[in-house]
């Protein structure tokens, strides 16, 4: 999900494009081959103190990683070039953090003030990859430092730019004024993040404004909210639809993370499970580009199908709903707001797979949804 990173030695020729990262750039290796050790451990000091410019978040070499971050984020590739390769070399340190720089998820966390449930916070950042990078507006007391310092939590006191990278991005309220917040979101996006998770109190301008923001790019966003609808427990569900069950279907929007091996990331379970249909890479773009689950299932449909496809469907079905409800802390409470009531897709397109036509049918997807109930603390 990054864009490809090549180094060339300049003695061969190298494109016009190239970036140069010898001496004296600001990427330049400020120990020397001889007077501060062998070529392997030039190679480790200078890995040292760049994670060390890195942690810092200061300094040329970092301000330069930092602008080749945002060549990587337009989705073009990148040349560095050096005097060294095919021998090992301080070029590959640099590569090497900036892939963790951008990062195989980026996820923008943003959120008002005014949201009454950190904890809510903490779920969702245990719930991501290895390596995610984490997008935040360092808004004190508010959904955007709770990220982050639960990831930094997460990732340990000794980590590194390889285990997580967070972004930063602080208004500039004295020197913008009232629009800095507005540029500050602006600014998070030029990240391109793969999607956005927004703890909204229901009336925090500055988070709707990052979430309008989103949504013009066609970035998926999850809107988390404190307080939505609970069902009776009493009652068993007989169709996921409406606002306190509806969040059930493969059909509510929000975004989830897939393989940890190679993450991806859906708008929706039902994107996800369409994309997982199929490998073919045309048929997989079109699915997961499509804005409404409707229209990823209409070409799920139409995509050729793996071939194991019957085997592994189920298991895959109930990965995505687990994400989904391991993820987003407000979906997790209405699940479990269920208690132990029957959950079932009755549903009048004929599926009686996954759901059930009239009460008949094998309920596929409400006896995971019931199981992975059994399972969430």
């Amino acid at each position: 999900m990054w864009a490809s990173i090549r180094i060339v030695n300049r003695k061969s020729g190298e494109p016009l494009e190239a970036v140069y990262v010898g001496r004296p750039s600001p990427l330049g290796n400020p120990y020397a081959i001889g007077p501060d050790g062998t070529r392997a451990e030039v190679i480790q000091k200078y890995r040292e103190w760049l994670l060390g410019q890195v942690d810092a978040k200061d300094g040329a070499a970092y301000q330069e990683l930092v602008r080749l971050c945002h060549i990587l984020f337009r989705g073009k590739g990148l040349v560095l070039s050096c005097w060294c390769v095919p021998l090992p070399c301080h070029a590959e340190v640099i590569r090497a953090i900036l892939l963790r720089m951008v990062g195989s998820i980026r996820a923008l966390v943003c959120g008002s003030r005014g949201y009454s449930r950190p904890q809510d916070v903490g779920v969702f950042i245990e719930a991501l990859p290895t390596g995610t990078v984490l997008i935040e507006g360092e808004c004190p007391n508010s959904p955007d430092v709770w990220a982050r310092d639960a990831y930094r939590r997460s990732l340990g006191e000794d980590h590194g730019c390889e285990e997580g990278f967070v972004w930063g991005s602080p208004a500039d309220w004295r020197g913008k004024g009232a629009r800095a917040g507005h540029e500050r979101n602006l600014d998070m996006m030029k990240t391109r993040p793969h999607f956005v998770a927004a703890f909204w109190d229901g009336s925090s301008t500055g988070t709707s404004d990052m979430t309008r923001i989103a949504f013009r790019a066609r970035v998926p966003v999850g809107i988390v909210q404190a307080d939505l609808p609970f069902p009776r427990r009493d009652q068993p569900v007989l169709a996921f639809k409406g606002p306190a069950v509806g969040l059930l279907s493969n059909f509510a929007m929000r975004p989830i993370w897939v393989d940890k091996d190679d993450p991806w990331v859906a708008p929706s379970v039902e994107h996800a499970f369409q994309a997982y249909k199929t490998e073919d890479p045309e048929f997989k773009r079109r699915i997961l580009d499509e804005a409404a689950p409707e229209k990823a299932k209409w070409w799920g449909r139409r995509a050729p199908l793996r071939s194991d496809w019957e085997d592994i469907k189920v298991d895959v079905m109930r990965s995505l709903v687990r994400r989904k409800f391991t993820m987003w802390p407000d979906y997790r409470r209405v699940l479990l707001a269920t208690g132990k009531s029957h959950l079932e897709e009755g549903n009048n397109w004929g599926d009686q797979f996954w759901g059930t036509v009239d009460g008949r049918g094998e309920n596929m997807l409400g006896k995971i949804l019931m199981e992975i109930r059994s399972e969430l603390p």
